[in-house]
Parts: C-alpha cells; structure tokens; sequence
C-alpha cells in the first residue's frame, strides 16, 4: 500500500469526575497519525478507532474511576510533501470535519 496521505487530529478529552455538589472536571487533549491513501481513509481509520476508544487516556479519580468521558475534534492536520504538519483551516477543514462526523454518527447508529 503506498501511504501517501498522513492526517493528525487533536482530539480535546473531557473526563466528570464528580458528582452534581462537586463538578469535577477534567480537561485535557489526545493526538492520533493516521496514514492512508486518502485523507478519507485516515478518517475511518479514526472513526473506527474511536467508536470504542481506549479510556486509559484519562486520569482516574482517587476510586480509580475515569468518570463520563468525551472526544471532540479540536483540530486537524497534513503533512504536506516537505514533511510538515500544516493545520486544516476554511473550507477543506469543514470537508474533512463532516465527512469524520457524519460517518461516526451512522456508525454509531448502526451500533458498529
């Protein structure tokens, strides 16, 4: 397979701790590479990894419980052909940010 097309997203992370008197939080970010022939297969390489993904990426309270967890998109990179990650930005973003969630959502309703 030649893998010309490398997109990195930084997925913000939010982990509730707490109960309703205490709303503890916690906030903090997660990168993932993946590598494809296009930037759409890079998508579902991370859609399929994020149906199910891994909580070991956030801190446990002191039970040892990780809480309700959230993923989100923050933002979405290239590497362009000198090997430098360029930020998506305008239009191409949205293309890939739909495309990514669009696909995750039916996913999620077809319970895969």
């Amino acid at each position: 397979m030649n893998n010309n097309v490398e997109i990195k997203f930084l997925f913000e992370l939010e982990s509730d701790f707490g109960s309703y008197e205490t709303e503890e939080c916690w906030i903090g970010t997660h990168e993932e590479t993946y590598q494809g022939e296009t930037w759409q297969e890079c998508c579902d390489q991370a859609i399929d990894n994020n149906l199910d993904y891994d909580v070991s990426i956030f801190p446990t309270d002191e039970d040892g419980n990780v809480g309700t967890t959230r993923k989100d998109i923050d933002k979405i990179y290239e590497k362009n052909h000198e090997g430098d990650w360029k930020e998506l930005t305008g239009n191409f973003f949205d293309k890939v940010f739909d495309y990514y969630c669009d696909l995750f959502e039916k996913k999620m309703s077809l319970g895969e």
